[in-house]
């Protein structure tokens, strides 16, 4: 059960009011890039963590990283150079949406040649050919960014979080809501002040202060 977001075609493609589960199950069976990304960030990460305690077996989540990082390059498309999301049972692969790119960029997973055209495709205008991606998941997009293109990702970063934020702010937005939309998203379910719409603050006091969390 891998959901991600709520934006258009990533799996479950639900919303908060709809059975979850009962739509799974009624869906052909996939190969997702997202977790096959992570899985090998978190076991570069373990692997990391063991060599700075000088215990345990580093070496095996080293290679375990190793092997896994490059089947993230099954879901490369070379002729536009973004990621598909997901492969079928079939090998079909489909699917393509920021939210695939920005965890693979996150997690520098496959071919870190890629990841600097990736981004700069994805960045380059709000048409990018991409499902859009939604504030829950805008660490990723905006760290996977500034990995791939280093201080012009980030200033990048702060235009973005100008253009979103700003306009919150200027159509009378008092704090910051779970969605772009507000109470008009999820049925006027959704939250209007929401800890993931706090990535402002997160991004400026991580890399314009320089403060640690």
């Amino acid at each position: 059960f891998n959901f991600y977001e709520w934006s258009k075609g990533m799996e479950p493609d639900t919303n908060a009011n709809t059975d979850v589960m009962k739509i799974l199950r009624t869906k052909a069976s996939t190969i997702d890039c997202i977790p096959t990304a992570h899985f090998a960030f978190i076991a570069g990460k373990i692997s990391e963590v063991l060599t700075d305690m000088k215990w345990g077996d580093s070496e095996k989540y080293a290679k375990l990283h190793d092997l896994v990082s490059p089947l993230v390059e099954n879901f490369y498309d070379e002729t536009d150079g973004y990621y598909f999301s997901y492969i079928d049972k079939d090998g079909n692969r489909y699917g393509k949406h920021e939210c695939t790119q920005a965890h693979v960029l996150y997690c520098e997973a496959g071919d870190k040649s890629h990841h600097a055209r990736v981004a700069r495709q994805m960045i380059k205008s709000k048409d990018n050919g991409l499902g859009r991606i939604t504030i829950s998941t805008y660490q990723y997009k905006f760290e996977g960014v500034i990995k791939a293109l280093g201080d012009e990702g980030l200033q990048w970063v702060y235009s973005e979080l100008e253009n979103v934020f700003g306009k919150m702010c200027f159509e009378g937005y008092t704090s910051f809501p779970e969605m772009e939309g507000g109470e008009k998203i999820f049925e006027d379910a959704a939250s209007l002040c929401h800890g993931w719409a706090g990535i402002g603050c997160y991004i400026y006091n991580k890399y314009l202060l320089k403060k640690p969390w």
